[in-house]
């Protein structure tokens, strides 16, 4: 059982309340905001009134579902009706404008949201570290990167201050810190949760979502948040959102090999191979398949992402650049040098690009195994001395994860070890557009025989 199960059982058998539940977890973020720096906001006030609210309606027999009363934390990009988010950045004079569908939605099933939660500045590093608020640290060793730009997002999750947070993925931003810190983190369909009311980092690949300890509690939390939103047209053609599938029989996991393969360690190797035994036991008859033209969909991701940053933040790179960071800088400048032909290009071979990989990964593979990052978090000390060095690491190790954002597929990073420093492993599920809930299910398999998942790392909230 998922942790946001138990603690809404708990609830419901009068062992827990929402109240005790939030205090707790502030006390927790309040305990670790030195080691972890993983909040930018803390709401406290608001969080004990939701709480108190969640409390009172659970006494006179309403309940909203299964995130009623239930503590969590969002990535700073999500408009709320009591503030704007900052987005790592220093926070501009534009109005915040309607709160987010995304918040609607879970404050409307009973969410007590905490706070926002640090990030790289713009959405636009690897690293978890931020010039304005500080580095997020990784609760497994804070002496390693988080792995961004929702690094505290995973950090959080990781650390036990909230059951499950949201974060967003424009090219790995989800996947890449869940690796890291050894949670669950999914970066749905483009498309399939609605993005209104969120700042952006790309407005073709961006997608939010869920980041929990266990592929069962994002089911959960995906199940709330997704869904058609008139006030973001791109959400409006998806499907209705399937339940989890009864069985999985008959399912085929296929086994990337693509052209992005080379420099995953050794240990990473292993857990991967690992992780395809599990699945093998399973019964689901795991077989190679081949990933097509991953490396030039890395590429194409990179010009439309680069080039719609620096559309939004172009104006204040002009106007105010003492005001952006160094490493977001850099960013927004390598957009602005990109012609235009080769960004509309960009945009034009995505379909086709789509198509032909869907109908060649996906003959023979319902859903497929691949790398998500390909080592040990590194230590944050050398990138601290020479950031381009560290940002270097993230955009050769993010190849495998930019093709699923410049496709639009979902993908799913699922934990699957540790590496000699104790650190995390894992490894990622993709699937077809809208395939989702075959994800989840597919990943709850898996940790319904494994415990990496649940390990809990040095940095954590001693929950009662």
């Amino acid at each position: 059982m998922g942790e946001v199960a138990q603690l809404s059982e708990k609830m419901v058998r009068g062992e827990a309340t929402s109240v005790a539940l939030a205090e707790e977890r502030l006390a927790g973020i309040a305990g670790t905001a030195v080691n972890l720096n993983c909040f930018i906001h803390v709401a406290a006030e608001s969080a004990l009134t939701a709480a108190g609210n969640a409390d009172r309606e659970r006494g006179a027999g309403r309940t909203r579902g299964p995130l009623h009363g239930i503590p969590m934390a969002w990535k700073d990009v999500l408009v709320t009706a009591e503030r704007r988010p900052t987005g790592g950045a220093i926070p501009s004079q534009e109005s915040g404008g309607p709160q987010s569908t995304i918040a609607d939605r879970l404050l409307a099933a009973g969410a007590v949201p905490l706070g926002a939660l640090n990030m790289d500045e713009f959405a636009a590093g690897g690293t978890g570290a931020n010039a304005h608020f500080g580095r997020c640290t990784n609760p497994w060793d804070t002496r390693r990167i988080t792995g961004g730009s929702s690094g505290g997002s995973a950090a959080a999750v990781a650390a036990g201050l909230v059951p499950f947070s949201i974060g967003s993925d424009a090219g790995g931003s989800t996947r890449l810190p869940a690796a890291m810190c050894s949670v669950t983190g999914l970066k749905p369909t483009y498309g399939r949760i609605s993005r209104s009311g969120a700042l952006a980092r790309s407005w073709s690949m961006d997608c939010l979502g869920p980041v929990a300890r266990s592929a069962e509690d994002c089911a959960t939390v995906f199940q709330v948040i997704a869904g058609p939103d008139p006030a973001d047209p791109t959400t409006l053609g998806a499907p209705a959102v399937a339940p989890l599938p009864q069985t999985l029989d008959g399912v085929r996991v296929g086994v990337a090999l693509s052209d992005a393969d080379e420099g995953i360690a050794d240990w990473t190797r292993q857990a991967l191979t690992e992780a395809v035994a599990v699945f093998a036991d399973l019964g689901f008859a795991p077989f190679p398949v081949e990933l097509q033209h991953v490396a030039a969909c890395n590429d194409l991701q990179q010009i439309l992402v680069k080039c719609e940053a620096a559309t939004m933040h172009g104006r204040r790179l002009r106007e105010a650049p003492e005001t952006i960071g160094i490493e977001a800088r850099s960013v927004i400048r390598e957009g602005l040098l990109i012609p235009a032909t080769r960004y509309i290009e960009a945009l034009s071979l995505r379909q086709p690009m789509l198509e032909r990989f869907v109908s060649a990964a996906f003959a023979s593979a319902d859903v497929i195994l691949a790398p998500v990052y390909p080592d040990e978090a590194p230590e944050a000390d050398a990138g601290d001395r020479d950031p381009r060095s560290i940002e270097a690491a993230f955009t050769a190790s993010a190849r495998h994860t930019r093709y699923a954002n410049y496709l639009g597929l979902p993908a799913l990073s699922v934990p699957a070890g540790f590496g000699p420093n104790g650190m995390p492993l894992a490894f990622q599920l993709i699937g077809r557009p809208f395939s989702e809930s075959l994800l989840l299910a597919t990943a709850m398999r898996f940790q319904s025989v494994t415990s990496f998942h649940l390990r809990r790392p040095p940095v954590h909230l001693q929950t009662a």
